[in-house]
């Protein structure tokens, strides 16, 4: 996995300021950051890489404190209702944006109630696998077998970590670039859907490679492709979705932390 900086020391400035205190004195005390998955999510993995250098550079304790569910909701509003003072940060704004587009009844605005701190990008590429009943050994063998279990009206289902998460967007993508029916049965989290996938209750998995490596290693799972730009330098026998003939399929995260900071917005671009 790798992880493209775009932080440094003008994020962390916009960090200071947005906090609405004079940066010699914010932080004073540890600030805590809500992340919309559990542990393990590729969201929190990417925010536990940088947390370290930005605790260096403010001096404070950076808490993670994860809160999935509903799609990102509940971490949302757990950020909505904190006092506006730079110590309850949301991470992955993202998929907020998501939510309130596919929920417009969501309880919160973002553009209203939030203002944008600074932005990360990371390539997360995904791996593909699929539970070892499966009998595809290939993409195509894959894209083949949804195509004739569709057919038969016995889909192959893929699980994901809630109703307009990145997997569900990104597997939905793949059906239409495939013309695939791959069906959708939404989790609350990843390991969730990682033992769904091992007890046989769906049959592949979009999923970020460090959560599932030691099941491929194993063998408990068995991998067909990778959806990054190149093939993944810990399995180089895994083809790319490219390469498997499914184009326009390479992912790319970009996340953000975000204060609610809508009442004095001081950040400046």
């Amino acid at each position: 996995m790798t992880v493209h900086w775009r932080v440094a020391h003008a994020a962390l400035s916009m960090l200071l300021v947005a906090a609405g205190a004079p940066a010699q004195t914010y932080p004073v005390r540890p600030v805590r950051v809500v992340v919309p998955q559990q542990a393990g999510g590729s969201a929190d993995m990417t925010l536990r890489l940088q947390l370290p250098y930005v605790e260096r550079r403010l001096g404070r304790n950076f808490i993670v404190d994860n809160r999935p569910g509903a799609t990102g909701v509940i971490a949302v509003q757990i950020v909505a209702s904190a006092p506006p003072d730079g110590y309850t940060l949301l991470y992955n704004a993202s998929n907020m944006l998501i939510t309130q587009t596919i929920q417009p009844a969501a309880p919160y605005k973002v553009l209203r109630d939030f203002v944008p701190i600074t932005v990360t990008a990371a390539s997360l590429g995904n791996l593909i696998v699929v539970n070892p009943a499966v009998p595809a050994r290939s993409m195509q063998e894959l894209i083949a077998l949804a195509k004739e279990r569709a057919d038969r009206n016995e889909p192959l289902k893929y699980g994901s970590q809630g109703n307009g998460s990145g997997q569900h967007l990104l597997v939905e993508m793949f059906n239409l670039r495939a013309g695939t029916s791959l069906m959708h049965v939404p989790y609350k989290g990843v390991p969730a859907i990682i033992n769904a996938l091992l007890a046989g209750e769906v049959d592949v998995l979009f999923i970020n490679p460090i959560a599932v490596l030691a099941h491929v290693k194993s063998g408990r799972v068995r991998v067909l492709g990778f959806t990054g730009t190149s093939r993944f330098e810990l399995l180089p026998d895994v083809p790319t979705l490219t390469e498997a003939g499914v184009r326009d399929m390479e992912t790319r995260r970009r996340a953000g932390m975000a204060g609610l900071h809508r009442r004095e917005p001081r950040i400046r671009s």
